[in-house]
């Protein structure tokens, strides 16, 4: 997992649980934070293994919800056009739910990647609570990469996941913006 990803995801887990004055951790480097991922059963810290360790967060009830009861789902983000990304492009990418024809999707999760020099494919991880998810409704991942505050490429294709019989794991190819 990108290192940013793990300050974000850190940072929103702080933020849900009304934590907003830890300041300590999120100061540290990167490197110094030893955040378990779900797909990860034991973590390398200083050279030991070490179990993951849950992170408490609420859900929209202020229910407890351990963090090993998140699903994720995953993938890469890519373009087939031989072209550099510059050093600080920006990916976003979104989880949402897009049953209703006539309302805006709802966004479950989003990351957001600064590139730092990193070419295509990207590599993402979006979270979500399995016991939100209804297998009734349509979720769908997207995807876009920014030069700034430029929208470049985005996704142009529907890449359904998670009910349905529809993965968990894709591969997003974008097109370019012109």
């Amino acid at each position: 997992m990108h290192p940013l990803t793990q300050v974000l995801l850190v940072q929103r887990h702080l933020i849900s649980l009304g934590v907003l004055t830890v300041t300590i951790a999120l100061s540290a480097p990167c490197y110094a934070l030893p955040y378990p991922h779900p797909s990860l059963p034991n973590q390398i810290v200083n050279n030991k293994i070490q179990p993951p360790t849950p992170i408490a967060m609420n859900d929209d009830n202020g229910q407890a919800v351990d963090e090993y009861q998140l699903a994720t789902v995953s993938g890469t983000v890519t373009y087939l056009q031989r072209i550099a990304l510059p050093p600080h492009a920006t990916v976003v990418v979104k989880l949402e739910e897009v049953s209703r024809a006539d309302a805006p999707s709802v966004m479950l999760d989003e990351q957001v990647i600064e590139t730092n020099g990193q070419q295509v494919p990207i590599p993402f991880t979006l979270t979500y609570d399995p016991a939100k998810i209804q297998q009734r409704f349509r979720y769908v991942v997207r995807a876009q990469i920014f030069y700034g505050d430029r929208l470049r490429w985005t996704s142009t294709k529907i890449y359904s996941v998670i009910t349905q019989d529809n993965p968990t794991e894709v591969e997003i190819q974008l097109e370019q913006v012109r």
